[in-house]
């Protein structure tokens, strides 16, 4: 027989309790991580399976050793519980010792990787380019951009015309168009008819029938046409804005509607012959004849006759604005220094007139 000797208590050292639980905490979070993150991509869950699997090795190995402190007699023995006495201790089993590690390892490759983009990020890029593709949007809108504002929404119907879509929706059409105010009373009474009338032509291809605001993008363009009041109506030649003729019938969708039919579509013209009388295929005939200087020389002759025209009307027209002026300010102080003396003598009149007086305003009256 042989004595049994109890063995000297060893506990484990500080720094490798501390370890052990820094170890369990970093399972634990890897755990929720698992939850808040399910998805990982293959490369992501290698790297972190080769990163637990070291972790999980060394933990095990210092385990191993501290539990494994030599007794007095050289055996092995693991701390007994307190109240209890100490036992020999067994080296951990093979069993033991991979389910430890393949516990690890498990939690551990569920960790995502920092580094990549988070959907916060995502989120903050897609605010940042929308924002910024907003900002593109407003200026070039503010700029009056010649863009399909009306596809996406934006600014007015494309047959509402603006200096810059003027010449491409007028093109090879000849038109008929309502310069207007927002604000006009006059214009919004209209509003539905001329609406009408636009789209009994919308797919015509040499009629136009348009809208311009004069307040708002289209303000040049009833500067050139010389509008001086709203609603203004002018049909013709798109090409030349100034002479466009006005138009001075009625307002309704009757009156509108026929007079578009009796005067608007198709005009002679020397590819459109059949529509020409006689003397117009003549004087066509002649002016084809000419060259181009010579033809160019004629148009300029014309254009400034027209203007040499509006020029005078101007000068009359601002004459006779500044004899008004002038009248109504005679006017004005005429009638101010013929105020005074009337006004004393209308005050005297009923002064007479009035049948009865007190002593006071009588004694007044005698001083006088």
């Amino acid at each position: 027989s042989h004595s049994h000797t109890l063995p000297h208590t060893h506990s484990l050292p500080h720094s490798l309790t501390r370890k052990m639980a820094e170890e369990e905490e970093e399972v634990a979070a890897v755990a929720e991580a698992e939850v808040a993150a399910p998805d990982m991509q293959p490369e992501q869950t290698a790297a972190t399976t080769a990163t637990a699997m070291e972790g999980a090795a060394t933990t095990a190995t210092m385990e191993t050793a501290a539990s494994a402190a030599p007794t007095e007699n050289g055996a092995v023995e693991k701390p007994a519980a307190e109240g209890e006495e100490k036992k020999p201790s067994e080296a951990p089993t093979a069993e033991a010792r991979p389910k430890a590690t393949a516990k690890a390892v498990k939690a551990k490759a569920k960790a995502p990787e920092s580094g990549g983009i988070t959907n916060g990020e995502c989120c903050l890029i897609v605010v940042l380019v929308t924002a910024m593709l907003g900002a593109i949007l407003a200026i070039l809108y503010a700029v009056d951009a010649p863009l399909p504002w009306s596809l996406i929404g934006l600014g007015p119907p494309e047959w509402e015309l603006s200096p810059s879509t003027w010449e491409a929706q007028t093109a090879g059409k000849e038109v008929f168009v309502k310069f207007y105010a927002p604000w006009c009373g006059h214009c919004k009474a209209m509003a539905k008819d001329w609406d009408k009338l636009h789209g009994d032509y919308a797919n015509s291809t040499d009629i136009l029938i348009a809208k311009v605001d004069c307040i708002g993008a289209g303000k040049k363009l009833c500067t050139e046409a010389g509008v001086r009041g709203f609603p203004t109506l002018k049909y013709g030649d798109p090409s030349d804005i100034k002479g466009m003729s006005d138009y001075k019938g009625g307002r309704s969708y009757k009156a509108l509607s026929e007079f578009a039919a009796a005067n608007l579509g198709s005009r002679c013209a020397p590819d459109k012959l059949d529509l020409c009388t006689e003397d117009e295929k003549v004087e066509i005939k002649r002016l084809l004849s000419l060259g181009p200087q010579k033809l160019q020389e004629m148009i300029d002759e014309k254009v400034a006759a027209i203007k040499a025209k509006e020029a005078e009307f101007t000068a009359v027209t601002e004459d006779l604005t500044a004899q008004y002026n002038k009248a109504q300010t005679d006017k004005d102080e005429a009638k101010a220094k013929l105020k005074e003396p009337l006004g004393l003598a209308k005050a005297v009149m009923r002064e007479k007139n009035t049948p009865t007086k007190s002593p006071e305003a009588a004694e007044g009256t005698a001083e006088l």
